[in-house]
């Protein structure tokens, strides 16, 4: 299923929970929904087979966050707009990548600010290898799991976060187009982990709306399945972001 696809279909689900909640007794607690604006700036390595490291800085990625709650539950979808950037390695030669995140998880409030979480995260990524007349697609999902603790400030809410995806899997297809009427194509099984760590904090600057930054770290560890050892992708580094949080 395309990104475009599962944003639409989560986005419809979190409309029916939106619907289902409001037809709830006057006397109920009413849902709340917000909608969180950033950008990130990435700042990390992407380093792929054959032992090919390209660090970044400051790349801008741009996230949305809508969160529904109502009492202790919540809905909360995360996705990032695809971003490209381009490298170079030691030999001269250029590369693209285009790369995309999608999280979507259930939360439940367990007493005393703390929280956990459950649900999905989806990678989508392509990588064109100009020189070698090559491209790379793969998209890897897992369950994601989540722990954090909210706490409130004398300004607005100080958020400490911890998400692992212990098993993602999915086919990253190699293309070659040395003669474009007639690629060649072959796909091989993936297997990848993450870890996904953040601290954010949020200022109140109106009735409405909040102030937010946050430091978050990711690693993101990518292997072939049907070579454990044999690495196809791994992106790791640090992403402090600045945005607004808006309760609709």
């Amino acid at each position: 299923m395309k990104l475009a696809s599962r944003v639409r279909m989560l986005l419809g689900a979190a409309a029916v929970c939106t619907a289902v909640l409001s037809a709830y007794p006057a006397s109920a607690d009413p849902i709340d929904t917000s909608l969180l604006l950033s950008v990130s700036l990435l700042n990390g390595d992407h380093e792929v087979s054959g032992g090919q490291d390209n660090h970044f800085s400051a790349l801008p990625l741009p996230i949305a966050e809508l969160e529904l709650r109502h009492d202790r539950d919540a809905i909360r979808i995360e996705g990032a707009i695809p971003i490209e950037f381009s490298s170079t390695d030691s030999n001269g030669g250029t590369s693209s990548t285009r790369l995309s995140l999608l999280n979507a998880t259930y939360r439940r409030t367990i007493g005393s600010g703390w929280y956990v979480d459950a649900g999905e995260t989806s990678y989508n990524q392509t990588t064109i290898y100009a020189a070698q007349f090559e491209q790379q697609a793969s998209r890897v999902t897992g369950v994601r799991y989540e722990v954090g603790r909210d706490w409130k400030t004398r300004i607005g809410r100080l958020e400490a976060n911890f998400a692992v995806n212990p098993a993602m899997y999915g086919p990253i297809v190699t293309t070659y187009t040395f003669n474009p009427a007639h690629p060649y194509s072959f796909s091989d099984p993936e297997r990848a982990t993450q870890i996904d760590a953040m601290v954010r904090a949020s200022a109140r600057i109106s009735r409405h709306a909040d102030f937010v930054y946050a430091l978050r770290y990711l690693n993101l560890t990518s292997r072939y399945a049907d070579a454990p050892g044999y690495l196809a992708d791994r992106d790791v580094g640090f992403t402090p972001s600045v945005g607004v949080r808006v309760r609709l």
